[in-house]
């Protein structure tokens, strides 16, 4: 391994489980560095010249539409991916989340609350949100309820904008029997679920309770009311993700593995209190 390995970080800071897979990643190089990193939050695109001219060493990024996981291992880069549309990168270190144990922690919360009508606030195009779904789904049907699915759009896909058609949501969540338990993917679409609650003059919790995923203590927090949000251990995640990064760096042949950031605590706040 070179004596101070150059990292590329294409991962940027939007939420709280990229915050929390960097301070993984910086804790171990502050631990087993040093590494030089140079942190590029946009992604590979905002890279002034083309990856060989910087001579990374090893590098960390994100499935997107972007085109970064080709970028790198086209350029030889010896690579950690943390997955979005894909559930693995062949021959690639992927990292995933144990979305299973997140929907069932969510429906296990509503259950116990006696709660009789259920829903799910997903997206598509998203393997992590199909299989929160899934796992939801599964567990309330097993206790004998059925779950209402609404899956947002994005309208303008190509510019990466993160806008969504929020009519049909609109109209979904004001149709939905009351009192209603929502599980929203993550809690960006918590904290837009809560909005569009207001909008309508639907209460929280009272008419619909909302949990979403994730923990990002800002997005939680500015809502009103605070939303209930399952952990995702992404620090942790991010230090096993920079050890195996390492031992790619020495020149170790790992193949196809995959890092699981585990599912936490659901943290109860006011939107499903």
């Amino acid at each position: 391994m070179p004596n101070r390995p150059h990292i590329l970080i294409a991962i940027g800071p939007e939420s709280e489980s990229g915050r929390e897979f960097i301070n993984g990643v910086a804790n171990y190089a502050r631990l087993f560095g040093p590494w030089r990193i140079r942190w590029e939050p946009r992604g590979v695109q905002d890279l002034k010249s083309p990856l060989e001219k910087y001579a990374f060493d090893g590098a960390f990024v994100r499935d997107s539409d972007a085109g970064d996981v080709e970028a790198v291992l086209a350029a030889g880069i010896p690579s950690v991916v943390l997955l979005n549309k894909r559930r693995t990168v062949p021959g690639a270190v992927c990292v995933n989340t144990e979305d299973q144990a997140v929907g069932k922690l969510v429906a296990a919360h509503f259950l116990q609350r006696g709660y009789k009508h259920f829903a799910f606030l997903g997206r598509v195009e998203a393997v992590w949100s199909d299989d929160r779904e899934a796992a939801f789904g599964e567990a309330i049907r097993e206790a004998g309820c059925e779950v209402d699915i609404c899956r947002a759009t994005l309208i303008k896909a190509e510019t990466g904008d993160g806008r969504f058609d929020s009519e049909p949501m609109e109209i979904w969540l004001k149709n939905l029997p009351k009192p209603l338990a929502l599980m929203a993917v993550n809690d960006g679409f918590a904290r837009f679920a809560v909005e569009l609650c207001h909008k309508n003059d639907i209460r929280v919790p009272e008419d619909c309770a909302v949990v979403g995923v994730g923990n990002d203590l800002i997005r939680c927090d500015l809502t009103d009311p605070p939303i209930s949000s399952v952990e995702l251990l992404f620090q942790a995640a991010g230090r096993e993700a920079a050890a195996l990064l390492a031992r790619m760096i020495s020149g170790e042949k790992l193949g196809s593995l995959m890092v699981t950031a585990k599912a936490g605590d659901l943290v109860v706040r006011q939107s499903s209190e």
